[in-house]
């Protein structure tokens, strides 16, 4: 190769090179941010959504925070180049175009009214103020239409109807005040955000004539969404009235698919103890993959114990793993036959009894004393969340995860500061139950308020992108039967940890 050619060629090579490095420099992305929405992004860069969306066409279905969106590249200042002719001056170019000299110069660096133009080289050509406008005309069109869309979807007026036994005399209905009391903390928290709420509070009684009686109330077909009721007969009257009238009903106590399984407008928030052993069978073994899986026995079982162990096996097996058994009573050898050595072994009772637990873990700690090369981990089950004292000084010593729907994380400082609003704004400490009711109201109502709010019609569809922290009932609703109704599968495991630190894990 002739070093004419070489040179040229080496030339072409950097300049292709440049040509890259400016174009991936010029490429943009925006990562979202938790609550922006796609025409929000458009308005920040000054584009229209449907170009936003033709370089993301993901983003038509939904966006994340965290997402990266290609947002265009910087537009031209130019429209186009024009290659120079024989005898073109400024005057002549800007005739041909209808612009003025001035409006040339500003769009080519370098070039004033003394130089010459010279044949074969390119002009940048700006667009002309006719063109300016009617971009920014359209880009105006464009943008109050998407803000119009966006305007429509969203809810900013919600009617909202609670029929629980609100004036029953007994320890259920203080729990279903108190449950009111959170939700009513939720609408304040719903308003504050610019969105009005009506709230229609109803005393239930436990027959299908009171029921009735507020179902035939004019106000009630007009409701958005209706929470309760607690008793079973009822639950079912009034799902088959919710899907008449199109109306979301939310059963926060039914703890049975048995009431309105086939109803699209019902949410079951409680789901049954069998869903909620096979959910948390799920999440320990995806979670503790890699640990060697024991059922520890004593001779005292329980249903409960028996449907989760029996799930998690089911669960290993399905992996290519195995559950051990050991006889806690058994001596030592049968301790060191059955664990390992090479692997964090993870030990789950077969009872839920809290007495058992009390021994099991001892013996579990006594044996990690005399053979530190054993690493335990115990597996929890929800109802063991509320245990204090020295159980929860087992539960850090062990490392234990504990699956559940709802946990209330006394170390966590919203704790704290939820329980003081409840103080001051009804002069009355929370009932101490598990799970505090007066957290579930607040939980469940913010849920599907903000839900509706920000995602209006869309709630169903996208209710699952909605990024919440709630303090205590973690909701994640899936539609179990096929256009039927949503039962709730946010099953969460709570690690204690050996620092003694907890921690609530979603995924």
């Amino acid at each position: 190769m002739t070093k004419f050619w070489y040179k040229f060629a080496l030339t072409l090579i950097l300049s292709c090179a440049s040509l890259v490095v400016c174009a991936q420099a010029q490429r943009r992305y925006h990562t979202v941010e938790e609550g922006q929405t796609i025409y929000a992004i458009a308005r920040l860069y000054n584009i229209s959504p449907s170009v936003l969306l033709e370089l993301n066409p993901g983003a038509a279905d939904v966006i994340r925070p965290g997402d990266r969106l290609r947002i265009p590249d910087d537009k031209p200042k130019y429209r186009e180049k024009y290659l120079i002719e024989k005898r073109d001056n400024l005057f002549r170019v800007s005739q041909k175009f209808g612009l003025t000299i001035e409006e040339i110069l500003a769009v080519n660096p370098g070039l004033t009214v003394e130089n010459k133009l010279k044949k074969g080289e390119y002009l940048n050509i700006p667009y002309s103020k006719a063109e300016v406008q009617a971009e920014k005309k359209r880009l105006e069109a464009e943008k109050a239409a998407a803000e119009a869309a966006t305007k429509k979807a969203y809810m900013k007026h919600i009617s909202m109807a609670v029929v629980l036994p609100l004036k029953e005399k007994t320890d259920r209905g203080s729990k279903m005040v108190e449950f009111y009391q959170g939700l009513l903390m939720a609408v304040d928290s719903i308003r504050s955000e610019g969105t009005s709420v009506d709230v229609y509070a109803y005393h239930s009684g436990n027959t299908l004539e009171e029921i009735n009686t507020i179902l035939q109330k004019d106000e009630m077909k007009h409701m958005d969404i209706i929470f309760g009721p607690l008793d079973g007969m009822q639950a079912y009257v009034m799902s088959q009235y919710c899907e008449q009238h199109k109306i979301r009903l939310v059963m926060p106590f039914a703890t049975t698919n048995m009431y309105g399984t086939q109803n699209p407008y019902a949410y079951i928030v409680s789901p049954a103890s069998g869903s909620i052993c096979q959910l948390g069978a799920s999440k320990v073994v995806e979670r503790l993959a890699n640990h060697n899986f024991v059922l520890a026995t004593t001779g005292v079982t329980d249903t409960r114990g028996t449907v989760f162990t029996s799930a998690l096996r089911e669960r290993l097996n399905t992996n290519g793993h195995i559950l051990k058994t050991l006889d806690l009573n058994a001596d030592e050898a049968a301790y060191t036959s059955t664990f390992s050595t090479t692997q964090e072994n993870a030990v789950v009772l077969g009872s839920t009894d809290r007495q058992n637990l009390q021994r099991s873990t001892r013996r579990l700690r006594l044996f990690m004393q005399s053979h530190p090369e054993y690493k335990i981990t115990l597996i929890a089950y929800p109802e063991w969340s509320t245990y204090t004292g020295t159980t929860i000084q087992d539960f850090y010593a062990l490392g234990t995860y504990a699956y559940t729907t709802f946990f209330r994380n006394f170390t966590d400082a919203r704790t704290t500061a939820f329980e003081q609003r409840f103080r001051a704004n009804f002069h009355k400490d929370m009932i101490r139950t598990a799970p505090r009711y007066g957290m579930m109201g607040m939980d469940v109502g913010y849920y599907f308020l903000h839900g509706m709010a920000t995602l209006g019609a869309d709630f169903d569809a996208k209710a699952h992108t909605l990024s919440l922290s709630p303090l205590q009932n973690h909701l994640r609703f899936k539609q179990t039967t096929g256009g039927g109704a949503y039962t709730n599968t946010g099953v969460v495991l709570v690690h204690y940890t050996a620092e003694g630190q907890i921690e609530v894990i979603e995924n």
